[in-house]
């Protein structure tokens, strides 16, 4: 893997590729790459390409195209509704959950949230976690950006309309909740869905109401670890688990 990687906005004109000025900065000020280095930019969404630095500046560079690659998406699409956690545990979530590859994420405020943001500090969040998600996939080699959505109130965003072919969880320590492997094969009869979301709620969880609301639009009640979870060792548990789960049943419709 090159020792340098950069992510870019603009398309190729030929040949060459223009780098922005923030990348371009890091890039040769702060990682000092130097002409003739291998550099693997990418786009966010599937493209990449691999060539040598070529033009060298404090605040641009261009690189040569030697190879272009396409990489698809994932077939099924984790997606995370995750209440506001307390302190910085939000953004070491959003860098976690890049680098295993979740594909969106999306803040809420809930009842029992012990964090609720005025406007101009969930605008300020939001850019600074996808900050935090375009370093990750710098760093991990993922090469789609995920979206990280700007934070929602939990009933309003219940309301909306569910994604095409979507399974909704819901991380649950009620009676009744079931195991990952048994939702999927009880709710989709052995059908790959093209999108999950789950939902992880706060510290003091989710209220009887948002769990009532949850339930009469589609979430089925999971259940993760045998003991009580911290937010953000349920949300990594949860993901990596349907994250393995869909990856291991795609490969075998693949096979």
């Amino acid at each position: 893997m090159p020792d340098f990687r950069v992510f870019v906005e603009s398309s190729p004109v030929g040949d060459m590729l223009q780098v922005g000025e923030s990348e371009a900065h890091h890039l040769v000020t702060v990682c000092r790459a130097k002409p003739d280095d291998t550099v693997r930019a990418f786009d966010g969404a599937g493209k990449e390409w691999e060539g040598s630095l070529v033009e060298v500046g404090k605040r641009k560079a261009s690189i040569r195209i030697k190879q272009t690659y396409t990489i698809p998406p994932p077939s099924c699409k984790i997606c995370l509704a995750q209440a506001l956690p307390k302190g910085k545990t939000m953004d070491s979530l959003v860098r976690r959950l890049t680098e295993i590859g979740i594909w969106e994420i999306q803040p809420l405020d809930t009842r029992y949230s012990e964090v609720h943001l005025d406007k101009d500090r969930r605008e300020s969040k939001t850019e600074k976690w996808n900050v935090d998600a375009l370093e990750a996939c710098k760093q991990s080699g993922n090469p789609w950006l995920p979206k990280i959505l700007p934070v929602k109130s939990m009933l309003p965003w219940l309301a909306e309309n569910p994604k095409q072919n979507e399974l909704r969880v819901i991380a649950s320590l009620q009676d009744g909740s079931r195991f990952a492997s048994e939702i999927i094969n009880d709710c989709l009869g052995g059908c790959m869905p093209q999108y999950i979301t789950l939902l992880i709620g706060p510290e003091g969880d989710f209220s009887d109401e948002e769990y009532e609301v949850a339930a009469k639009v589609g979430f089925q009640s999971l259940r993760l670890a045998r003991h009580v979870l911290r937010v953000e060792t349920a949300a990594l548990y949860a993901v990596s688990v349907f994250d393995q789960e869909m990856q291991w049943r795609s490969g075998k419709v693949n096979s």
